[in-house]
């Protein structure tokens, strides 16, 4: 279920690499990028993503990998007669998770070592425990809360199994792997 990527090389001229490690798309959008919280580095977000922090801070922890055209953004919390005004929620996402392409997400937390595979949308107000995947195409429905080592799979999605225990060690080795082998091409000149 979860697996490594292979080899996967990148050029200076299409990443920018921070001083604590994290390798960032120049064809990525970030709005508003001082609301972009990377605590511990070793992050990667690949071309195409779309991160909105224009109304509430987002904090990625180290060793997560965003693939190609996905979209976060915060959610705001349920309006009431009392507060017309949209109170936006901010989102974190927990070490060690990696999110694949063509996803949108809204969620309030991601936890530890999450696998979310292609084309999935996360809702507003969606809580994520620890070790959690989500299966490829999946529909997350707003203010759904997914237990710890659960497989969420459909539209809308619903809990079809449950990881080993043994992914608590696999998914932060497989993890740190990912980012190890996402690396940037030598340029040398003979």
């Amino acid at each position: 279920m979860i697996h490594v990527c292979p080899l996967e090389e990148f050029s200076q001229a299409d990443y920018i690499v921070t001083s604590s490690g994290n390798r960032i798309s120049r064809e990525a959008e970030i709005l508003r990028p001082e609301g972009l919280e990377i605590p511990s580095g070793k992050v990667i977000i690949k071309a195409r993503c779309k991160i909105n922090c224009e109304n509430a801070h987002i904090i990625v922890n180290k060793f997560t990998m965003i693939c190609e055209s996905t979209h976060l953004s915060p959610s705001t919390s349920l309006s009431s007669i009392d507060m017309p005004i949209p109170k936006y929620i901010p989102m974190t996402i927990g070490t060690h998770c990696y999110i694949g392409q063509n996803c949108d997400i809204q969620s309030a937390v991601i936890g530890i070592c999450c696998h979310i595979e292609d084309s999935c949308v996360l809702s507003p107000r969606t809580i994520l425990k620890d070790f959690v995947y989500i299966k490829a195409e999946s529909f997350v429905p707003s203010d759904m809360v997914i237990p710890p080592f659960a497989i969420v799979a459909g539209n809308p999605a619903k809990i079809i199994g449950e990881m080993p225990e043994s992914i608590t060690t696999l998914g932060f080795q497989n993890a740190a792997l990912r980012y190890k082998y996402f690396k940037q091409t030598n340029t040398t000149t003979k």
